[in-house]
Formats: structure tokens, sequence, C-alpha cells
């Protein structure tokens, strides 16, 4: 009776088990730095550093530009379905971007702009234990 009992409680239990999978979860956050690419925007604009972080309210986050120290604030962070979305003020233009993980520590999606649309991707940075 022990038997049975154990492998019922193993039936039910087990598609609750099956179905979370932390790994996933885990790779599929924007929650660190992210060191990203627009190759059609201007010269100045077009690589830096985005770093995502989970506060109690909600996604922030900072995108800075080449090599700067300066980092513009990310407006309106959203992070939903694997996708998130945020806008900024850049030379007094509004950005807004919208990135997907097509594949585990990678993003990319679109910058839209007063001029238009391009093309961005952004790879994890991982930080080198010491």
């Amino acid at each position: 009776m022990k038997k049975l009992s154990l492998l019922i409680i193993m039936v039910l239990f087990m598609p609750v088990l099956i179905s979370s999978n932390p790994v996933k979860d885990e790779a599929n956050t924007p929650v660190g730095k992210w060191k990203f690419s627009i190759p059609d925007a201007p010269y100045e604009y077009n690589n830096g550093y985005i770093e995502f972080k989970k506060e109690e309210e909600g996604y922030t986050g900072i995108m800075k530009f080449g090599e700067s120290e300066y980092g513009f604030t990310c407006d309106g962070v959203q992070f939903k379905d694997e996708v998130i979305s945020f806008g900024l003020f850049v030379d007094g233009m509004d950005v807004f971007i919208t990135l997907n993980f097509p594949e585990p520590d990678k993003l990319s999606g679109t910058v839209l702009h007063p001029d238009g649309e391009v093309y961005i991707s952004a790879t994890r940075v991982v930080e080198e234990k010491k």
C-alpha cells in the first residue's frame, strides 16, 4: 500500500517538476550587463552597454554609449513574455527600444527613432570572478 501511495504522489507531482525550468528562467532574464551594437546608428551611438536591474517596483536600466561613463536612464522598462521594452531621451529625441531573446544570453530587436527604425543586438557580459 505504501508503494502505491508513493507512486500516486510521484505521478501527481511529476508535471509540476517537469514544467519548472529554473535554468531557462535564469538565462532569459534581462538583469545584468549587456554589450550592444546598433550597426546603422551614427558612430557615437552604435555601441555601448545596457545594464538592467530588478527593483521592488519593477525593472530599471541605464544605457551608456561607447566608452562613456555617462548613462541615459531607461524610462518605463517593461519585461513580459521574454520581451523587454523601454524608452530613452537622447539628444532631444525620444527613442523606443524593444528587445527579445532569440537564444539565452543574447538579445535582438529594434530601435524606433524619429528618422526610422534600426536593428539592435546585445550579448550578456559575463563578469570574470576574481
